[in-house]
């Protein structure tokens, strides 16, 4: 007969502290997506806490026709709106998201594989940016750029958007570090190139990782508005669009439930997202298969 655990009054406490605090979150997204269809005036004044009176999907064709951002080019007002500004956050994304995970991958598999002096160099000037304070180095960021005249330019979101340095290049090092290296010397008895090494052998064995960070790093470019507001600053993304709305002025944008529809619609795509493709990313892939 199986004896039953005892549950100890610590993990029932637990338990019910993080059922609280789940049950708190999942009402403050209710309530968000509640006020989101509601009046302004006439529904959400009266009614702010409960169900909608009406159902006003409305809100959400007036925020898209309505988010614009006001720009002076030459000295003429401009407006961006919305599509265009989906437009500059895919572009945004797309770049930032794919170099950030190349760049830190390939060079985390250069360190991991390849014991040369300047492999020792490259992970002890990671180590020592992780230490450095990142506020500290955005003046000297700003400065270098327009400097070199890529302020506010794609090619200059290129450039910083290669950089190796972060956590995510330790990650990929100690991924590259736990594969036997009997698959590259299999390989190279084969007659592969380091590159036909790196790109069929190597990175199928950390696709799992890969497309991860991947994820990871689309989401936060997705929701990132301080790197747009700093170094992209004519090129609006969805989320410079939420903050600059969030202090708007204009009539009929300043209300709560007109800024929780811009939410929802800047929120909905990357949920579907995640939706699709969080089982594929975060399944693990086996590695085996050594030829004797």
């Amino acid at each position: 007969m199986v004896k039953q655990k005892k549950i100890s009054a610590f993990k029932i406490i637990i338990f019910t502290f993080l059922t609280i605090w789940s049950l708190s979150l999942l009402y403050l997204l209710v309530w968000g997506l509640f006020t989101a269809v509601k009046d302004p005036l006439l529904d959400f004044r009266k009614n702010p806490l409960g169900f909608p009176a009406q159902w006003k999907f409305s809100n959400f064709s007036y925020v898209y026709n309505n988010f614009a951002i006001p720009f002076v080019v030459n000295g003429k007002p401009v407006s961006i709106g919305m599509p265009e500004q989906i437009l500059n956050t895919l572009l945004f994304c797309v770049i930032r998201s794919f170099l950030g995970t190349f760049v830190p991958c390939f060079v985390g598999y250069l360190v991991a594989k390849y014991r040369y002096k300047f492999s020792s160099v490259l992970y002890g000037v990671a180590l020592f940016v992780m230490a450095l304070p990142i506020v500290g180095a955005y003046p000297a960021e700003l400065a270098l750029l327009k400097t070199l005249r890529v302020y506010d330019t794609v090619f200059g979101l290129i450039l910083q958007s290669s950089g190796y340095l972060g956590l995510y290049f330790f990650v990929f090092m100690a991924s590259f570090q736990v594969i036997p290296n009997d698959y590259y010397e299999s390989a190279c008895l084969d007659g592969a190139s380091e590159f036909v090494v790196y790109f069929k052998i190597m990175m199928p064995m950390v696709f799992s990782t890969f497309a991860t960070v991947l994820l990871l790093q689309f989401i936060a470019n997705w929701n990132d508005y301080q790197y747009a507001l700093l170094y992209w600053p004519s090129h609006p993304t969805l989320s410079y669009g939420l903050y600059v709305i969030s202090n708007s002025p204009l009539q009929g944008l300043n209300n709560p439930p007109m800024r929780l529809a811009a939410n929802v619609i800047v929120i909905i795509p990357i949920l579907i997202v995640f939706i699709i493709f969080k089982d594929k990313i975060m399944s693990n892939i086996s590695m085996g298969g050594l030829k004797e």
